[in-house]
């Protein structure tokens, strides 16, 4: 008796392993998905899946693909791959994600709050028009854990129009005050996906602008 129920115990066991085994296409990729998403971005091709995976050639990034609709008629077909788009640590408060956006548009997340003095978070906001998919808004935020202070820009790519904020702390109440908080537009231009850099400079108003926080102007 108990040597058939050893057997069936082997038996099954055996069978969770097969069951669970990956082909060598799904050992390469599946470990690799950070995200995943089904959202409607394309007026046409009906539920798109965007996809977050580690990048297999550039270390701490990960790559962004889109496919359209598995049930289209084209079925699943890349609509677009940004290779290296955002940071992707390896550590809790590193690891970038996805989110749906409003009028048809995603929201790529990705942050450094894990360790450090000054931590961050970014969003892209990413949708489609006559350009392709592109980066239509960016969002860059920081804030100082040893003193205090925060920073935050807002731009509007299809736009132009730019929002800064910055504070800092009184190192000796603890207080915060505004340092500044203004718009301003520059030249309107959404960037395609696929030449967004993970690790590029901020925009050019949010770049002079955390200058300016930096130096606690």
């Amino acid at each position: 008796m108990r040597s058939s129920a050893a057997a069936l115990l082997l038996a099954l066991l055996a069978g969770g392993a097969q069951a669970q085994h990956l082909d060598q296409h799904e050992a390469a990729t599946l470990p690799r998905i950070i995200d995943s998403l089904c959202v409607d971005l394309h007026p046409e091709t009906g539920c798109e899946t965007a996809i977050l995976l580690q990048s297999s050639e550039e270390p701490d990034t990960a790559d962004l693909v889109i496919l359209g609709d598995r049930r289209s008629a084209a079925g699943a077909q890349p609509l677009a791959v940004a290779r290296a788009i955002v940071f992707n640590g390896a550590m809790w408060g590193m690891a970038p994600s996805l989110e749906a956006g409003e009028a048809r548009t995603l929201t790529l997340l990705s942050e450094q709050i894990g360790i450090g003095r000054n931590a961050w978070m970014q969003a892209l906001t990413i949708g489609y028009g006559p350009d392709g998919f592109a980066v239509r808004a960016f969002h860059w935020s920081t804030y100082d854990r040893a003193i205090g202070g925060a920073f935050s820009c807002d731009l509007d790519l299809a736009t132009g129009v730019y929002g800064l904020e910055a504070s800092a702390a009184n190192p000796e109440t603890g207080e915060e005050r505004v340092l500044f908080a203004e718009t301003g537009s520059v030249p309107a231009g959404v960037v395609p996906v696929s030449d967004w850099p993970a690790f590029g400079p901020l925009p050019a108003p949010c770049e002079e602008g955390h200058a300016r926080y930096a130096a606690r102007e």
